[in-house]
């Protein structure tokens, strides 16, 4: 016997692939594959303009939604820098030493976009409050004499004519 084997040959016998092309066709086969390919060339482009239009109507309405989000965050925003300066404000007028019951009113006329800037406007508009003097009324003006207010000078006008 020998070491060797063998290995029976195997053929395969392959059936010959014959493509048809449309001339060989039957015409009633070329009519049905011709309508077929319409009626889908037709379907895509029924398809192709309900995803645009689709896209679109959800684009503008997402569009409108992102516009009036961006609106009210920049209204709350907006808000948030005014509260942001009141706040500065206030306490710039506070660090001036300005009476509670007029802080508000004198903060309201401090001008500024930083702490800084509104402290320094705040001293000298202080400064500029302080260096104006009171009125000097002098009170014995017409009365004829030195009393301190109008009760004391007609008290004195009563007691001299009573007393002639």
């Amino acid at each position: 016997m020998s070491d060797e084997a063998t290995t029976p040959e195997t053929t395969t016998t392959e059936a010959p692939v014959t493509e048809t092309t449309a001339d060989e066709l039957p015409q009633w086969a070329r009519d049905s594959l011709t309508k077929a390919n319409d009626e889908a060339a037709k379907a895509r482009i029924k398809a192709g303009k309900a995803e645009e239009k689709a896209r679109l109507e959800i684009t503008s309405e997402y569009e409108t939604k992102l516009s009036t989000l961006s609106d009210e965050k920049s209204a709350i925003t907006a808000e948030l820098n005014a509260a942001h300066l009141d706040g500065m404000r206030l306490r710039a007028a506070l660090s001036a030493g300005i009476p509670g019951e007029s802080v508000v009113e004198f903060a309201e006329l401090l001008k500024g976009e930083t702490q800084e800037d509104l402290t320094a406007h705040a001293e000298k508009v202080k400064g500029l409050m302080g260096s104006q003097k009171p009125k000097v009324v002098d009170r014995s003006q017409g009365l004829g004499c030195g009393t301190a207010s109008p009760a004391d000078g007609f008290g004195l006008f009563i007691n001299s004519r009573l007393s002639k």
